[in-house]
């Protein structure tokens, strides 16, 4: 490409969504020492049916932002989620760490050349909800518009996603049933 790789929007292109995908899902399984995750195996190393869905979002501006909603609170279905946004705020994540005050919504910071990563549905079951999923949302901005890049990354169509083997056992039931991606989304 004669622009470095890059399109209008500065998202790099020819590094590959796929490739960026394994690398995160990667540190996932890494970080958390899941070695029996078989349609993973090798760690990082996903298979060729690995599934993703890419979204593009515009948000226009809103003379009244505190009467209109980007997008209402939401987790995703996905595995996780990788998000570029434009130069303009609005992703909101829900913040209840602490049972002893209410939950709160936190407007995530814009950083120059980053992508977000949530955790989505799936990472949850995986996990055995260790991890937890991203409740988020988007708010309107007065006068700019607001533009986002999703990437929702899954596995394959035809695995079942269920809480890794080390992390069930005796006293230690699975908090989730194993589930198609498909399935799930379904409903």
């Amino acid at each position: 490409m004669a622009d470095g790789g890059r399109n209008k929007a500065g998202i790099t292109v020819d590094y590959g969504r796929r490739r960026r995908s394994e690398d995160v899902f990667g540190v996932f399984l890494t970080r958390l020492e899941f070695e029996d995750v078989a349609w993973a195996a090798p760690v990082g190393n996903l298979p060729p049916d690995l599934t993703g869905t890419l979204r593009l979002n515009s948000y226009p501006p809103c003379p009244e932002p505190d009467k209109a909603m980007g997008m209402v609170a939401h987790t995703d279905s996905s595995l996780f989620t990788i998000l570029h946004q434009s130069s303009t705020t609005g992703l909101q994540v829900l913040r209840d760490e602490d049972p002893s005050s209410p939950a709160r919504w936190v407007t995530a910071p814009l950083l120059p050349e980053s992508l977000i990563v949530l955790v989505g549905d799936l990472l949850h079951i995986l996990s055995n909800g260790q991890l937890k999923t991203a409740v988020h949302r988007v708010v309107v901005d007065r006068i700019q518009r607001r533009a986002s890049a999703a990437y929702f990354s899954g596995p394959p169509g035809n695995v079942k996603v269920l809480p890794v083997e080390q992390l069930v056992g005796p006293g230690r039931a699975p908090a989730y049933r194993g589930v198609t991606w498909a399935d799930y989304s379904s409903g």
